[in-house]
């Protein structure tokens, strides 16, 4: 059985989250979309409307999603399915907002459910995300990492923490593989995961290599110690898909 995606909120509609939202709503999910407010949302959502090709399976499913503010934040995320956290690329806007979130839930009638809650990060520790957050959170949590733009490529990174439930973990895999069409790969909780990783250490390795002196030059010795997070290398914010 297909698995089912009645509804998720995401929260931030810049780049990655509005077409996050797109994708879903695609997948025939009604979605709100949130950011500072409703007016932030909404111009975030028409900037991807615009984009080619278009994050959109149809027009109408525009209809599926709803813009708003983080002032609705606590009311949208305890009837939601899924919880997609898409802000800027820094630990601490991700952490408050997941202590609004956890606490909204702590608050919500016995039989509302607990939605899935994850974070879009590219690099960002997730367990780093759930310190200091219930029990309840901190097994439904965990990371999806999309690659931009999130209708069109098709590798979705899910990492899992210590604390994630099993249950949770294979549902979302269910949902990615069977319902949004993606390539499911399970990633350690490591600087930068499992594709930028990789990316890294191909940049480094081809930067080495030009390099190299044009005669009489030896390979340089292989790394033998941990790759870098993509951050270090490049700057905050950035991943290796944005300098593809």
């Amino acid at each position: 059985m297909i698995p089912r995606l009645g509804s998720a909120v995401v929260l931030g509609a810049g780049t990655m989250g509005a077409q996050i939202a797109c994708l879903l709503a695609g997948a025939g999910a009604d979605v709100r979309l949130l950011d500072l407010d409703q007016e932030t949302a909404a111009k975030g959502l028409q900037r991807a409307t615009k984009l080619r090709p278009s994050p959109m399976y149809r027009v109408d499913d525009l209809e599926r999603i709803r813009p708003g503010g983080f002032d609705e934040l606590e009311a949208a995320v305890v009837d939601a399915d899924w919880v997609v956290e898409a802000v800027v690329e820094r630990l601490e806007p991700k952490r408050a907002l997941f202590e609004r979130i956890d606490a909204a839930l702590a608050g919500a009638p016995a039989d509302a459910g607990q939605p899935l809650i994850s974070s879009n990060t590219s690099g960002i520790s997730i367990a780093t995300m759930a310190e200091g957050r219930s029990e309840p959170f901190r097994r439904s949590f965990l990371g999806t990492h999309f690659f931009n733009p999130p209708r069109y490529a098709r590798l979705l990174e899910i990492i899992p923490t210590a604390d994630t439930d099993p249950g949770r973990v294979a549902w979302i895999e269910d949902v990615g593989s069977r319902r949004l069409g993606k390539g499911t790969v399970r990633a350690k909780d490591r600087p930068a995961f499992v594709a930028n990783r990789l990316g890294v250490h191909g940049l480094l390795s081809a930067l080495a290599l030009t390099a190299l002196p044009s005669s009489g030059a030896t390979r340089p010795a292989p790394r033998t110690t941990g790759t870098p997070s993509y951050q270090s290398f490049a700057g905050p914010g950035t991943t290796a898909s944005d300098a593809a």
